[in-house]
């Protein structure tokens, strides 16, 4: 249903994953910042209902985005890879545990979080 929070939640959610909303705009850093300020307050209007807010941020994964850029590019996918503790990309089955994780009552608790789900995306020439 068009302006409901459940329509609300799906474009954020498909704004996370692949930075569009009905095709209109890519996610740049900036936005980033903003979805990261607006689960804040998703946090806060929903929780009266029960629910929960959180972002997810995977890092490379090994998908079609960018036209399977990572996936498909071995220098790209060995480039990224480099930047990680893990020493790889990741691929969608790393992700959708952490999702399934967060939606689950165990995790009640947690809300209005960016959480990293990169393997530890942090390391570069410059900065190791």
């Amino acid at each position: 249903m068009k302006g409901s929070a459940a329509e609300l939640l799906r474009q954020v959610a498909t704004l996370a994953s692949n930075g569009k909303i009905n095709g209109m705009f890519r996610l740049d850093d900036e936005k980033k910042g903003a979805v990261e300020t607006l689960i804040l307050y998703m946090a806060k209007e929903f929780a009266g209902r029960g629910l929960t807010a959180n972002t997810i941020a995977p890092g490379a994964i090994e998908t079609g985005f960018l036209g399977g850029a990572v996936r498909d590019t071995p220098a790209y996918n060995e480039a990224f890879a480099a930047m990680t503790a893990l020493g790889r990309v990741g691929d969608p089955d790393d992700i959708g545990p952490a999702i399934a994780s967060l939606l689950g009552p165990d995790n009640r608790w947690i809300t209005a979080q960016h959480i990293e789900v990169s393997g530890a995306e942090i390391f570069d020439d410059a900065n190791t």
